[in-house]
């Protein structure tokens, strides 16, 4: 089990690595399903890296989204921002789907060298180093999403929303 605490207007969940005869045990296989509350503005941090996530986010306020040390097999379904959303990953990145609502300017980059990456289906055309990607009106957008992927990627992408109702958040 977790340890959570909520003090000051962060709620903290912590999984704890335990060592057993010389062996170390951490959280790989830990299932939680956690539901925020829908009329308060979330800033989302994630440390120690991420691994099999889907954030069902659709129904939050969210001001913020951030992976520190990396992230693999992570599904995020984003709500419609309010301003500009930064959505932030360090320590590299692989298989990592982003939706957002339909109309939601996007811009991606990427440092450190990526081997995929799609953005509304385009793909650069230059693989390897730093690139940055944007819909169409992102600069003149107000309410939009930037997305910083920091430390590498390989198959990230960043889509449109399928048709499909909101479910519980996750």
């Amino acid at each position: 089990m977790p340890d959570v605490q909520a003090q000051d207007g962060t709620v903290t969940i912590l999984y704890r690595h335990v060592a057993f005869f010389g062996w170390l045990y951490s959280w790989h296989g830990a299932v939680a399903d956690i539901a925020l509350n829908p009329t308060v503005p979330w800033d989302v941090d994630i440390r120690g890296g991420a691994s099999k996530v889907t954030a069902d986010l659709r129904d939050i306020r969210l001001r913020s989204f951030t992976v520190i040390g990396g992230a693999s097999d992570i599904e995020l379904l984003l709500p419609h921002p309010t301003g500009t959303v930064p959505i932030h990953v360090s320590g590299g990145v692989s298989n990592v789907a982003v939706y957002r609502p339909p109309g939601v300017a996007a811009r991606v980059r990427v440092g450190g060298g990526f081997s995929r990456l799609t953005l509304d289906g385009r793909c650069p055309s230059d693989w390897g180093g730093s690139i940055e990607l944007e819909t169409p009106g992102y600069p003149s957008a107000i309410d939009r999403y930037d997305i910083g992927v920091d430390g590498g990627a390989s198959r990230v992408s960043v889509d449109i929303l399928p048709h499909a109702s909101s479910s519980a958040t996750r």
